[in-house]
């Protein structure tokens, strides 16, 4: 039997009428949760929509209606998601592990050219964000994961994707300056084969050793049997003064400089 998901935030034509009519510009960007661990980033009116494996389940909209993407940033190639964005957004870029190209093109059925590739390491310019691959300590279905450090205007947020915490990721992070970092917060003890990824104290502990502004986590408060819960994680901020912010599938929040 299904278990019961918790109800979005808000989906459909107000979702979509909340990310119009949200103004941003250099100095100020907004973001929005989108299902189990995606993130939608609009930043001087570009739109930035960031992937974590499979983590769009359960969109406060079908993933044709977001047909206004610039940057699309995914590590492994979900069909009923991205075929359907893809159409919808002839001319977005989308960013991948370089490793991964020939799997996503048989995937999604796009020339293995499409793709713009990357490496750890690497860095690349796209439509006004600065793109640098972290590694990520995941690799259980074989395909090659990567977090991104990202730079637009005077903001640079982490996207961590599936993850463990590995030795020297935070010395790795912190000169970036990151303000805000989205992370998993799931750990180690799914119910149904979901990668191993961060934990409450890893994630909080992480955030506060970098040194961010916000901790935002993700795989958490979406249903009863496989998602984190987000009370424990705000204890575990709090306990060491982790800035943080709890975003609900179909919730954004506004930062300025």
């Amino acid at each position: 039997m299904p278990m019961p998901i918790f109800p979005a935030f808000q989906k459909d034509e107000a979702f979509l009428t909340e990310i119009r009519n949200t103004a941003t510009a250099a100095d100020c960007f907004a973001c929005w949760r989108l299902g189990h661990g995606g993130f939608l980033i609009k930043w001087a009116g570009k739109h930035l929509l960031l992937v974590a494996s499979s983590s769009l389940e359960e969109l406060p909209l079908d993933p044709n209606q977001l047909d206004f993407l610039d940057v699309v940033v995914a590590n492994s190639p979900t069909p009923d998601i991205l075929k359907p964005i893809l159409m919808a957004n002839p001319k977005t870029k989308l960013l991948i592990p370089e490793a991964n190209r020939v799997f996503f093109a048989e995937q999604i059925g796009c020339d293995p050219a499409f793709p713009i590739g990357i490496d750890a390491g690497q860095s690349r310019d796209i439509q006004g964000f600065k793109f640098w691959a972290m590694p990520a300590a995941h690799e259980a279905d074989g395909l090659c994961r990567l977090g991104y450090v990202v730079q637009f205007g005077g903001f640079c947020i982490y996207y961590s994707g599936d993850t463990l915490l590995y030795d020297g990721m935070a010395e790795l992070l912190r000169p970036y300056g990151v303000d805000v970092a989205f992370l998993p917060i799931y750990g180690r003890h799914s119910k149904r084969g979901v990668d191993d990824n961060l934990d409450y104290a890893e994630a909080v502990g992480l955030g506060k050793a970098i040194g961010v502004q916000y901790v935002i986590p993700y795989y958490c408060d979406m249903d009863e049997i496989d998602s984190a819960d987000v009370r424990i994680f705000e204890g575990e901020a709090k306990k060491i003064e982790t800035g943080h912010k709890m975003l609900k599938n179909g919730e954004g929040v506004r930062f300025v400089v």
